[in-house]
């Protein structure tokens, strides 16, 4: 196999035009940070609970499903997960060329996050 038939692209600047789309708050679960914990976007964490005034590492580290069913903590904790991933596919080349950006319901913030209408401050407070 070539590297494009592996990679769809991603590595050898050939890939596909892309679309992003973001879930909505129900994607949320205890411990849904653990993927993310040592990546290099992680301190995106620490930048979100400021602008929220939500301790979000503890959401997404430490917190049970039982309080991750709160409306007020689940968005912000799917939506620094959501920006988590969006920021780790771009930093590894997965992402291609981005042509649109969607998402439902709280995942409209992040899709206006990644498309750079909306700074990470300015969408955090809104979530």
């Amino acid at each position: 196999m070539t590297d494009r038939e592996t990679t769809g692209g991603a590595l050898d600047g050939t890939a596909p035009r892309t679309a992003l789309v973001f879930p909505g708050q129900g994607a949320q679960k205890a411990g849904m940070g653990q993927t993310w914990r040592d990546t290099a976007s992680w301190g995106l964490v620490a930048e979100v609970s400021e602008y929220s005034g939500i301790d979000v590492e503890e959401l997404l580290l430490k917190t049970d499903d039982e309080t991750l069913r709160r409306t007020d903590l689940a968005q912000i904790a799917v939506f620094t997960t959501e920006v988590l991933a969006h920021r780790e596919a771009e930093a590894a080349g997965l992402l291609g060329d981005v042509v649109a950006c969607a998402g439902h319901s709280l995942g409209e913030y992040t899709a206006l996050h990644a498309a750079g209408a909306l700074p990470l401050a300015d969408t955090a407070r809104l979530v």
